[in-house]
């Protein structure tokens, strides 16, 4: 039952025109200032130009313009779908995989964003979408959206609210991007000594990894040794999905005797569960701190686990793996190879510059942790923020929480 007021309408009743790109292609000049946007350069309402993103020949853009204004939404509708842009006046030839609609008078602009890129309409596009290798939306799909439509008070009142907290999420992942960087940059100057501690004057020295710690490989298994039910004589074995942004998560784990598994693999706290094989090249060697757990853990056949001979190298050996010099190391061994894989041996060979006194280490492990913590909060505030946006979304756009609207 609908709210009092709000009436279910399709797009196509909100839009004066409904169309995509140009299905040719056009004449590409690199000294041409017109880009050729396409569903790929559509993303958080922005228009994303890239270094790859052509040009169109400025006297071929003439004949392949379409009817863009300020009150046109970008969609893409090829490959990535649903992703929304507002158009701002950008010179710009739009091609096949991203559609535009362009709006009446009569809806706001701002209210037709939010619900088109709420998760219900963003479900619906998923459920209607054709091909196998390359998704495809169609134009009677988005014409035929449905909108619960509330008076355009109310929608303006609802766009301002979500407008709100865009904003903070805005602003929170730029202190999030600005403090990475900060980490980043001071990562670059204790890990080669071009900054010091102060109190610390003692050398630096090459040292390899294998005279920090070890690398032990994950246990191979087969289907028939995982288990339907976790208990007592069970252990969690991680896989490579379950190694990113340098947290462990449990999404699909999988679950086999422990009899299977070594003493030596099972991950104690302080120890690296490292990412060593993997479609994506971009996740080989991503690493993450075991910190512990009521639960036995292990790591899979495509990953291993990094234990230190000693527990106070245990967080400076995490901060050499966030480090650059060993994305360099991994990026050399990966193009001398035909597939996405790393040894152990390739690990413990990797070397670096680092100082010979515990402590020093120590002392750089703690200024760089204070830097983490900051990121880590910041992260978890912006997931908070989300989150929040998101339930928001879904009691605003269908009139459950109603807002106050002043009288004109």
């Amino acid at each position: 039952m609908l709210p009092e007021g709000w009436k279910t309408k399709q797009l196509f009743d909100m839009a004066l025109k409904i169309s995509d790109g140009i299905h040719t292609t056009p004449k590409y000049s690199e000294k041409s200032s017109i880009y050729f946007v396409n569903g790929n350069n559509l993303k958080n309402g922005e228009i994303v130009l890239r270094e790859s993103t052509k040009y169109v020949d400025e006297n071929d853009s003439v004949r392949h313009q379409k009817e863009l204004g300020d009150r046109t939404l970008l969609m893409s509708i090829n490959g990535t779908i649903g992703s929304l842009a507002y158009y701002k006046g950008e010179t710009i030839v739009l091609g096949k995989s991203a559609c535009y609609i362009n709006l009446k008078n009569t809806v706001d602009l701002d209210f037709i964003y939010y619900t088109l890129s709420d998760a219900r309409t963003q479900k619906f596009y998923t459920s209607e979408v054709t091909g196998t290798t390359i998704r495809n939306l169609s134009l009677k799909t988005i014409k035929a959206t449905k909108i619960l439509t509330p008076p355009l008070s109310e929608q303006k009142k609802i766009a301002q609210i979500l407008s709100t907290w865009d904003q903070a999420i805005t602003a929170t992942e730029r202190l999030l991007e600005n403090s990475q960087q900060r980490k980043k940059g001071l990562m670059q100057q204790l890990l080669t000594g071009r900054r010091r501690l102060p109190g610390f004057e003692g050398e630096w020295t090459k040292v390899q990894l294998k005279q920090i710690g070890s690398c032990i490989r994950g246990v191979t298994y087969k289907p028939s040794d995982i288990c339907s039910q976790e208990n007592s004589e069970t252990v969690r074995l991680l896989r490579s999905t379950n190694i990113q942004n340098w947290s462990i998560n449990d999404k699909d784990l999988v679950i086999m005797p422990n009899k299977r598994v070594k003493a030596a693999q099972l991950l104690a706290p302080g120890d690296l569960a490292i990412c060593m094989a993997n479609g994506s090249k971009a996740l080989v060697g991503k690493s993450a701190v075991f910190r512990g757990s009521k639960i036995s853990y292990t790591a899979g056949s495509f990953c291993a686990i990094f234990r230190t001979h000693n527990d106070s190298d245990n967080r400076f050996s995490k901060i050499l793996f966030e480090s650059s010099r060993y994305r360099q190391q991994i990026s050399v061994i990966l193009a001398g190879s035909s597939i996405n894989n790393l040894k152990g041996s390739d690990v413990e060979s990797m070397w670096f510059t680092a100082p010979t006194d515990p402590k020093e280490r120590s002392a750089i492990a703690d200024r760089l942790s204070v830097a983490s913590v900051e990121i880590n909060l910041l992260t978890g505030y912006l997931t908070s923020l989300k989150q929040e946006k998101k339930a928001l979304m879904q009691q605003l756009l269908t009139g459950k929480r109603r807002v106050q609207v002043e009288a004109a």
